[in-house]
């Protein structure tokens, strides 16, 4: 195998962390179940029942990741122009067709073009047989004959190891692991949505303390500012059961929060989420540096790769123009986020690895002028 594995443990480690997710989802559903039968019928529906929900729950989020996964690739950058198919109407089609040739590939990719200044390559297509390959016209401009050549086998790296489902695949469970916190955070025991849904029981519990520490003083020398007293408190206690009404959901969230349920959810959304995150953009970074490094091994001239890099890196310091959108697998060039004090932090959250990275991993390759 030519490229290494380090993404493919990543996205390992990323899978198992969804099904922990999954799997304990299920046994919190198994344990407020289990508590109300046990209320109810005075027993607990055996553990074994635990099992079986988590391990549900758990294949459950890995379908969902599966499918959102799919659902990204379907809803590729779609307005983009074929480049002629006839090797003598369009010199780069006839040339990735040379180099498609040097790979594992049962068929070279589709080339294609949009209109734009950037100079940009990325990939589309839901498998390797589907996949295209698609540049920018600024791209074609802009870069040698040498440098094209480079990016074209480096984009077709990205169609050899299929990273637009590893990387899409890495996103999507990224995505539903943070979407599952914030399911959990808003409807079980969030801290921020307790607060949120115990407003009105606050405010009236606060109303009520004044109450009884002011009014019984001012009514206790007037029979009918005592009546007055008394009624407001009937008042406060009406405007209380409403309150308990309006708050029950942040009452219930509160109870489970203080229960060993809360210290696990903070422990969940403490590492759980960011560490899903973190794990996706490393997954993608490793993959653009595979496909660097497979780029050099199709053509045997990194120099042209480093080249061409150095001549699209500007679009780390503009950014990418905003046909691109959300678009972050298999570009040939991404910006990498700017957090002003934290530049650290950007690094870490970027798809792509920084163009000096890069060029420095290709550069210290000791393999990098094999054939």
């Amino acid at each position: 195998m030519w490229r290494g594995k380090r993404s493919d443990y990543m996205l390992v480690s990323l899978l198992a962390i969804a099904i922990a997710n999954g799997f304990f989802l299920g046994l919190t559903a198994y344990g407020l179940l289990a508590t109300i039968i046990k209320i109810v019928h005075g027993h607990a529906p055996p553990f074994i029942f635990a099992l079986g929900v988590g391990a549900l729950s758990a294949n459950y989020l890995v379908v969902v990741s599966w499918q959102r996964q799919r659902q990204l690739r379907d809803g590729e950058y779609q307005l983009w122009d074929p480049l002629p198919s006839t090797p003598d109407e369009h010199p780069l089609v006839s040339r990735l067709r040379g180099l498609a040739k040097a790979t594992t590939l049962s068929r070279p990719p589709r080339l294609g073009h949009v209109e734009s200044p950037e100079k940009n390559a990325f990939v589309v297509g839901r498998s390797q047989d589907e996949a295209s390959i698609v540049v920018t016209s600024g791209l074609i401009e802009g870069l040698t004959r040498g440098e094209l050549d480079a990016v074209l086998a480096q984009q077709l790296a990205h169609v050899e190891q299929d990273d637009v489902r590893a990387v899409g695949l890495a996103d999507a469970i990224a995505d539903s692991i943070k979407d599952l916190a914030e399911l959990k955070g808003r409807f079980l025991w969030g801290p921020k949505a307790i607060v949120v849904d115990l407003v009105p029981f606050f405010v009236v519990v606060f109303a009520m303390a004044v109450a009884v520490e002011v009014l019984p003083r001012a009514g206790s020398g007037n029979a009918l500012v005592g009546l007055f007293v008394v009624g407001v408190l009937f008042w406060l206690l009406f405007a209380f059961w409403q309150a308990v009404k309006m708050s029950w959901r942040g009452l219930f969230q509160a109870f489970l929060f203080t229960s060993f349920f809360g210290p696990l959810s903070v422990i969940e959304a403490a590492l759980a989420t960011p560490t899903a995150l973190l794990l996706s953009r490393l997954v993608s970074r490793a993959r653009v540096h595979e496909a660097d490094a497979r780029a050099v091994t199709l053509t045997g001239d990194p120099s042209s790769l480093v080249s061409a890099l150095k001549h699209v890196e500007e679009v780390e310091d503009r950014g990418q123009s905003s046909w691109l959108g959300e678009r972050r697998y298999s570009l040939f060039v991404a910006p990498v986020p700017a957090l002003g004090r934290w530049p650290w932090l950007g690094r870490q959250l970027a798809s792509h690895p920084s163009i000096e990275s890069r060029v420095e991993t290709i550069e210290s390759d000791p393999n990098r002028d094999a054939n």
